[in-house]
C-alpha cells in the first residue's frame, strides 16, 4: 500500500516536473523512493496516440501550439486534442469522449494531467478524468466542471447503471479560462477503501473513499466537451 509519506513526497515531485528544462529525465530523477514512475508522456510525437485507447478515435488527433502562444519555453508545444464531438453511445449515462492508457491496470496511484479545455463557456463546462476503468459500464471519472450542481464537478461511479455522484455538491466550480489555458490536474488513490484526493491548480477541489472498483485502467476526456493534454506522469507504489 502506498503510505501518506508517498503521497506528500510524490506531490512535491509532481509539483516540481513543471519546470523542467528535460522532463522524462528529470522525472526519473525526482521519484521518491517509495514509489515508481509507471509513464511519462508528453505527446512530442504523433506516435504517442498509439498508447492510448478511444471511445470514438476519429475525435482525437495530435496538435501543437503555435510558437507565439505558448504560455511556457519549457513545456511542450504538442499535445492530443479532444477536437470534436463523439460518436460513441455508452450503454449508460456517462462521458462520451476518452481515451485510455492501454495495458496499465492500477489500484493505487499518483497521476498528473497537464490539460486545457478549449470548448465554449458555460455551466458544464468540462473535462473528465478516468481511473478504475474496468468497461463502458463500469468506472469511475473525475469530472471539473464550472459550476457544481448533481451531475457536474464531482468524483462519479459508472456501476453497471447511469453516473452517480461519490461527494456532496460542492460550493464552487472551477475557473478553466479562456479556451486553451493549460492547467495542472492532480489525483491521488490509496489504501483499501479507495481514499481519492483531486487537486485544480494545487487546490483540493474533493475528497472521498470508494472501493466498489478496486483497479482499473486510467484516461482523460469530457462528457461532451473539447479539451488538450499536452503531459501525462503516473506514480504507483515502488516494489520493495
Amino acid at each position: 500500500m502506498m503510505t501518506s509519506t508517498f503521497l506528500r513526497l510524490a506531490c512535491l515531485s509532481l509539483l516540481g516536473l513543471t519546470a523542467c528544462n528535460s522532463p522524462s529525465v528529470r522525472m526519473a530523477e525526482s521519484v521518491p523512493s517509495g514509489a515508481q514512475l509507471l509513464l511519462h508522456e508528453d505527446f512530442t510525437t504523433g506516435g504517442s496516440l498509439d498508447r492510448f485507447t478511444f471511445s470514438d478515435e476519429a475525435a482525437w488527433r495530435y496538435g501543437m501550439d503555435e510558437e507565439s502562444v505558448a504560455d511556457r519555453a519549457d513545456m511542450p508545444r504538442t499535445y492530443m486534442a479532444l477536437h470534436k464531438s463523439s460518436q460513441f453511445k455508452p450503454p449508460h449515462r456517462s462521458p462520451l469522449s476518452y481515451a485510455l492508457v492501454k495495458d496499465l491496470t492500477l489500484t493505487e496511484f499518483e497521476l498528473q494531467f497537464e490539460v486545457a479545455q478549449t470548448g465554449r463557456d458555460y455551466a458544464h463546462r468540462d473535462l473528465c478524468f478516468f481511473f478504475g476503468y474496468v468497461d463502458e459500464a463500469h468506472y469511475y471519472y473525475v469530472h471539473l466542471a464550472t459550476k457544481p450542481d448533481p451531475n457536474a464537478h464531482n468524483v462519479f461511479l459508472v456501476d453497471g447503471a447511469a453516473r452517480r455522484p461519490l461527494c456532496p455538491v460542492p460550493e464552487a466550480g472551477i475557473d478553466w479560462g479562456d479556451p486553451g489555458q493549460w492547467h495542472t490536474v492532480r489525483l491521488t488513490r490509496e489504501g483499501p477503501e479507495g481514499h481519492l484526493q483531486v487537486f485544480f491548480d494545487g487546490e483540493m477541489t474533493h475528497e472521498t473513499s470508494d472501493a466498489t472498483l478496486p483497479a482499473g485502467r486510467i484516461g482523460f476526456g469530457s462528457f461532451d466537451d473539447t479539451g488538450r493534454i499536452r503531459q501525462l506522469a503516473v506514480w504507483g507504489p515502488g516494489s520493495n
